[in-house]
């Protein structure tokens, strides 16, 4: 850095691998701040880096978008996984993911990639189709919905056990089968009288359908809808 010298970025490359090394100058000996395959404008910042060392982004996978993401937000992003769920057909610039880690509730990320870098654009429990359009989101991603607009207009169409209604939900994917990713189970918590209740969904015909819910679910329950024995119940 040229408005500060006890900053810089250094790179190391071993292969194709490459690596970028953020030092800061500390009592007389350069201390490593941060390190990854690249090196974004906002984890800069958040580390204090001097501006003039930003330029133009360092290429950035979707994982150390998220990493980066966290470390500006303040949370620890160890822990967790990525699956990317969705790439838009219209630009695949866009994709959704989910990032899990175990204990927790599920959450979705919308990233984007500008030039050649992936940037995280929001992360949330859920998003509607009117938050992701907001957001610039092509069309292809807002439908088919999500499982929590599934679960939502499922609610809403009549079919939920009586008293259960559509407002206050947060939902998590719970479990998803690895023989036969088209089965989840999904964990819903309302602010209200419904409290926690799981939802088995199957992917089909091009969206998410609602095939049986409850406060458990039995084996028993689980193997007369066809969801693979993988899916602990």
């Amino acid at each position: 850095s040229e408005k500060d010298p006890s900053w810089k970025v250094d790179s190391a490359t071993r292969g194709s691998t490459i690596l970028y090394f953020l030092f800061h100058l500390e009592s007389g000996n350069w201390v490593i701040k941060d390190e990854g395959s690249a090196l974004t404008r906002a984890e800069l910042n958040f580390k204090g880096a001097p501006s003039d060392l930003y330029g133009e982004p360092l290429p950035a996978t979707q994982w150390q978008a998220f990493v980066s993401y966290a470390k500006s937000k303040g949370f620890d992003s160890t822990g967790f996984s990525l699956l990317i769920t969705r790439v838009s057909t219209l630009d695949p610039s866009w994709e959704l993911a989910v990032a899990r880690k175990s204990g927790q509730l599920d959450q979705t990320v919308v990233f984007h990639k500008v030039n050649t870098s992936w940037t995280v654009v929001a992360i949330a429990q859920s998003f509607t189709s009117d938050q992701l359009e907001s957001l610039g989101v092509p069309s292809d991603l807002l439908y088919p919905p999500t499982e929590s607009q599934a679960i939502t207009s499922w609610i809403q169409s009549g079919s939920a056990p009586p008293g259960v209604t559509a407002d206050s939900w947060t939902f998590g994917v719970a479990e998803v089968s690895r023989s036969d990713p088209s089965w989840e189970i999904v964990k819903g918590v309302q602010q209200g009288p419904a409290g926690t209740m799981y939802f088995v969904l199957h992917w089909e015909n091009d969206a998410w359908a609602v095939k049986d819910t409850g406060g458990e679910l039995t084996r028993q329950d689980l193997n007369a809808l066809g969801m693979p024995g993988d899916i602990p119940y």
